[in-house]
């Protein structure tokens, strides 16, 4: 049935190649500072000034930090990208399936693209002129404390923008995301430049890691 669905819903993507540069902004931290701790409340005011660029042209693409109230060298900075939005950088090339995550250390995690279980709703909403349409993703994750986990994304996705590329590693839907909610933040397309003309994406250079040996040695620290 969500098949067929498809099929009705989202008739035709079958698009020319076009590249494009979409800019995220942070429209919500779901965060309840209960300890009032100041470290905390100035983190939170630093996540929600973050703005985050998705570029993508010729099955390349790369999402990446854009700035916000500080200087991406301050500790409020650091503190809510590792812990409210997005302290990495990602690249996909879809021709590969593969992806690079640019880690805050600055290490090449190299894993394969694979299509995403996501689910599909008949929710819908308008964002910007786009309709746009519910679906969630959840997963699960193994914890520093060696405990599992589990963490439900919450796309709204426009199949108007038939293009495979969305923020961080959230791929798979079609049509671009518009809307994200990952964790805490809450990831809003506030400006969507769409071109024929050919963007270019530096691939990141240098020794790759794949995620298993990068999960390992994280998690020895």
């Amino acid at each position: 049935m969500r098949t067929l669905l498809l099929l009705v819903v989202f008739p035709v993507i079958c698009a020319a190649q076009n590249s494009g540069k979409i800019t995220y902004s942070i429209s919500d931290i779901d965060f309840d500072n209960k300890s009032k701790n100041a470290d905390i409340e100035t983190s939170v005011a630093s996540a929600k000034s973050q703005t985050f660029t998705l570029e993508f042209s010729d099955n390349l693409s790369h999402f990446f930090y854009n700035g916000g109230m500080d200087s991406a060298d301050d500790f409020p900075t650091k503190l809510a990208r590792a812990s409210f939005t997005s302290a990495s950088d990602y690249y996909q090339d879809k021709t590969k399936k593969l992806q690079i995550e640019t880690t805050s250390d600055g290490t090449l995690v190299q894993k394969n693209l694979e299509p995403l279980k996501w689910q599909l709703t008949s929710d819908t909403k308008k964002i910007d002129k786009y309709q746009c349409y519910k679906a969630t993703y959840t997963y699960t994750f193994t914890t520093r404390a060696q405990k599992t986990g589990t963490r439900t994304v919450v796309a709204w996705f426009a199949p108007e923008l038939p293009f495979p590329y969305d923020p961080k590693a959230y791929s798979g839907l079609p049509g671009l995301i518009l809307e994200l909610k990952d964790g805490a933040a809450t990831y809003l397309a506030t400006k969507i430049a769409i071109s024929e003309k050919a963007l270019p994406i530096d691939w990141p250079r240098g020794k790759t890691i794949n995620e298993q040996d990068y999960l390992e040695k994280i998690n020895k620290q």
